[in-house]
């Protein structure tokens, strides 16, 4: 969906390192999501443990990726800080 809703978001104003780190964000958050959180299937493949035990073990941290994604998306100001510093960033 990236080449159909970056031209818009840039159209729109939106910054592109703020909508890159938007994307990323709901990239790992889709790797980590049960039924099918592909991270999570591999991992649990590779060590041999419950799928749905280590769904339970990672879900605080994923509700903290979800909660920060939020942050990001409505306070861009906040991701864009350090790369403004950094001169990175407009």
């Amino acid at each position: 969906f990236a080449p159909i809703f970056v031209p818009v978001a840039l159209a729109m104003g939106i910054d592109p390192v703020h909508l890159g780190i938007v994307i990323c964000f709901n990239i790992t958050i889709g790797l980590l999501s049960p039924p099918l959180g592909g991270v999570l299937l591999i991992l649990a493949t590779t060590v041999k443990m419950d799928y749905w035990a280590l769904v339970r073990a990672t879900f605080p941290f994923f509700l903290a990726e979800v909660a920060l994604l939020i942050v990001l998306t409505f306070f861009p100001d906040l991701s864009l800080a350090l790369p403004r510093l950094l001169g990175l960033a407009n």
